[in-house]
């Protein structure tokens, strides 16, 4: 089948493998899709999902203060306070389709009724601990037959983070999907996931 053509993110740094989130749209067995997306970041998954036209409307949440007090050594420290412009660029070329909510994903939940979205994409917080907290304040704002997806289940890392932040950034997502959910029924090529009938499959809190 071929894949969905949309135009690349006007800006991209770090999702250059972004055809396998068009290719992940374009998987799901429903139309007219109205989701959320948390975590926003310089806004190039944004732009994939408002141009796919399978997407009918989108809110992007990020509170943008991580961004803004990152001390991870690896990258330079001028370059993610810069994420809000990038994104604000994103949100400007397609305000008929996205709301921004600039709040942490917990608070933001409290706001959007249950049962309301077909589809959530998580790519916030990547620390095991509200990686999983996000998964579970979202699962409950799914339709029946809704679909939970995330970025970052990276099979390459290593089941225990060894202390560093890029470490811990890289395994929290994993971890948090095995916690919540257990195996993803299928994860691309970009380290996306995708767990269907997640209402089904959600664990007990321990």
């Amino acid at each position: 089948m071929t894949m969905t053509s949309i135009s690349p993110p006007p800006m991209i740094l770090f999702r250059p493998d972004w055809p396998h989130l068009v290719q992940l749209i374009d998987d799901l067995p429903v139309d007219n899709i109205h989701m959320v997306e948390i975590g926003c970041g310089y806004g190039e998954s944004t732009h994939v999902f408002a141009s796919h036209p399978k997407i009918s409307s989108l809110i992007s949440i990020d509170p943008y203060l991580e961004y803004d007090k990152c001390t991870i050594d690896q990258w330079p420290k001028d370059m993610l306070p810069n994420a809000r412009a990038a994104f604000q660029r994103v949100l400007g070329m397609h305000s008929h389709k996205v709301q921004h909510i600039c709040e942490r994903a917990e608070h933001a939940a409290m706001n959007i009724p249950d049962g309301s979205l077909d589809f959530v994409y998580v790519d916030g917080s990547h620390d095991r601990w509200n990686c999983a907290a996000e998964l579970r304040a979202y699962t409950p704002k799914l339709k029946l037959g809704g679909i939970m997806a995330g970025h970052d289940f990276r099979l390459e890392t290593p089941d225990q983070p060894d202390g560093s932040p890029v470490s811990a950034y890289l395994w929290g997502p994993r971890m948090a999907c095995r916690e919540v959910f257990g195996e993803p029924d299928r994860v691309y090529a970009d380290s996306s996931y995708i767990i269907y009938k997640p209402h089904e499959r959600i664990k007990p809190l321990k």
